[in-house]
């Protein structure tokens, strides 16, 4: 679990989702581990449900969690009866009826009876969400996304790193900046691109961080790009957060202000 918050953070999409996965998984068990470096499970109240036994977890989702023994990954449910025996390399928790889990070195997509309703044939593959599902594939050098009969809905983007769903978009990025993919394949590029500030409701304008080259200096000035594939307001912001309510803060020349 602690590797869950470690990468979540990293990914620099801000503190919202992981409020949202911390929120979902205290609801129904935290975990922990002892001196044996033993993961296992307790309540909201502390108390111990299920002892330390496994050596990683994923989170409670839909009633299950994929943990891992003796290398193998699995489904428990509450308490702690596999659902699905360990017989999985890799695993991620259900979300919407579906998990991604992985063998003989390719992930697919499991079914909570432990039927494959996606057979494995990806080099890796994320969760479900709005009905699809990054996967990736080495042979076509790059992320797409699959709906749940398995057929490819977002085209396959060459070399791309994690791929996050907005509004009518597949956004991919990497060192060189921002694709916005729409189902039809037709993109947006913002160069430069680096970072996102938390993933507004869809229609919602978007921040965007973006490294602009002014004479032989690089600063990073934040914007706000439209579900249109336009900048609503072009990257002038020192700071800026996502819009509530049609309001939002921004920093520019030291000083605060709200659009």
């Amino acid at each position: 679990m602690e590797s869950i918050f470690k990468t979540m953070k990293n990914c620099k999409i801000g503190y919202t989702i992981i409020s949202l996965l911390l929120i979902s998984f205290v609801f129904f068990f935290a975990s922990y581990a002892l001196g044996s470096s033993k993961w296992g499970f307790m309540n909201i109240e502390g108390k111990e449900v299920i002892p330390p036994q496994y050596q990683k977890i994923r989170r409670y989702s839909q009633g299950l969690a994929a943990v891992a023994i003796n290398g193998q990954w699995g489904f428990i449910d509450h308490k702690g009866n596999f659902i699905l025996k360990p017989k999985f390399e890799d695993a991620s928790s259900f979300s919407e009826n579906l998990a991604a889990v992985k063998i003989n070195g390719k992930w697919g997509f499991v079914n909570q009876k432990g039927k494959f309703l996606i057979p494995p044939q990806f080099d890796n593959a994320l969760p479900f969400h709005k009905g699809v599902a990054p996967v990736y594939s080495r042979t076509k050098k790059g992320w797409g996304d699959i709906d749940k009969k398995g057929v490819i809905v977002f085209p396959f983007c060459g070399a791309f790193l994690y791929p996050i769903h907005w509004n009518k978009y597949t956004i991919f990025f990497n060192h060189k900046g921002f694709w916005f993919v729409n189902k039809t394949g037709k993109n947006c590029y913002i160069p430069f691109a680096r970072e996102i500030n938390t993933l507004p409701p869809d229609n919602v304008p978007i921040p965007v961080l973006v490294r602009k080259e002014i004479g032989e200096n690089a600063i990073d000035r934040w914007g706000y790009f439209q579900e249109s594939g336009k900048w609503l307001i072009p990257p002038t912001f020192e700071e800026a957060k996502r819009f509530e309510k049609g309001y939002a803060l921004f920093k520019k020349n030291g000083k605060m202000g709200v659009y």
